[in-house]
């Protein structure tokens, strides 16, 4: 059995939020989430050894397998838009591992010296002519074109929570900015 949760920290050195996924039992023992990322990882464990008393998770769903709270955690995730929302200290999408978001992600400091490194290599003519010839005349398989399609239809059309996830969300954040003002 697994379980999809939502994490909310009082204090004022991290995120509010993180939503995560993991067994029931291990969940039941008064898990909060491992976050792995550069930026926060350390201060997350640091704060939960510390002050453990700044965290409470709530249970949003139970669920028969693991990838079904894969699929659910990513779909909240995306739904809140965890990655680039500085409410929350998830820096990746979950799914089976975690998915960087692209650039999108980045520091516009990071972006800015990725750029820098591209800057003045232009590719020439010929090259650029080279890789359209290429690609011009090729026919893509079936399950090309499916796979094409379904990656499309997944980024446009990302389920929404139901009326019963949202409400149990809003009950969590809400109880959450009523402790922190307390």
């Amino acid at each position: 059995m697994y379980v999809t949760y939502l994490t909310t920290y009082l204090g004022d050195k991290l995120p509010r939020f993180y939503i995560g996924s993991t067994t029931a039992q291990r969940f039941a023992t008064g898990y909060h989430g491992s976050v792995r990322s550069q930026k926060w990882g350390a201060l997350w464990k640091e704060e939960l050894e510390k002050n453990p008393h700044l965290f409470t998770s709530v249970k949003i769903f139970d669920h028969a397998t693991r990838n079904e709270a894969l699929i659910e955690e990513e779909n909240l995730q995306r739904f809140f838009d965890a990655v680039r929302s500085p409410d929350f200290v998830n820096m990746a999408y979950a799914r089976g591992g975690f998915i960087n978001p692209g650039t999108e992600g980045y520091t516009q400091e990071v972006r800015a010296r990725m750029r820098a490194a591209k800057l003045g290599k232009k590719q020439s003519s010929e090259h650029v002519a080279k890789r359209v010839a290429k690609q011009i005349g090729t026919k893509r398989t079936p399950e090309q074109i499916e796979n094409i399609r379904r990656g499309a239809l997944n980024r446009k059309h990302q389920p929404s929570p139901s009326l019963e996830t949202r409400e149990k969300l809003r009950k969590a954040i809400t109880e959450a900015w009523k402790k922190r003002k307390a």
